[in-house]
């Protein structure tokens, strides 16, 4: 069983883990446990490295012996990502739904404007006789 389990897995090789799961429909903790001990023995190297710029790289592992490679990506900094996010969200108008709830969560915890200085004065009752005392 072992031995079919690990045909199939080389057998779908060059790809990622997730790769290999999908291709092969193995459930992910044996894919993860299988390709760890593949590599472990030299069955299998990772051929190189795979990902969207973001934080995580996956290595591609390829069948048969050989050297792995280092990955020599980089990740996008905060401000390439904001800037992705945001190019992304004004082509489906979802920036502009963005910038209206904003704006309307802002003007709804805003107190009403009451009128101060001589309005105040001629329109507002005094203090004193709204405490009771005159």
């Amino acid at each position: 069983m072992k031995f079919d389990i690990i045909e199939t897995i080389l057998a779908a090789m060059p790809a990622t883990r997730r790769q290999i799961e999908v291709r092969t429909g193995l459930p992910k903790t044996t894919v993860l446990r299988r390709v760890a001990q593949l590599h472990e023995a030299g069955w299998c190297h990772i051929g190189g490295w795979q990902g969207d710029h973001g934080s995580k790289f996956q290595p591609r592992f390829a069948a048969g012996q050989g050297a792995d490679r280092l990955c020599k990506l980089k990740p996008l900094t905060p401000d390439e990502m904001q800037r992705r996010y945001r190019e992304k969200a004004r082509k489906t108008g979802a920036w502009e739904l963005r910038l209206a709830r904003l704006r309307a969560g802002y003007w709804a915890g805003r107190a009403v404007a009451e009128p101060k200085g001589w309005a105040a004065a001629l329109f507002t009752a005094p203090r004193a006789k709204e405490a009771g005392r005159a």
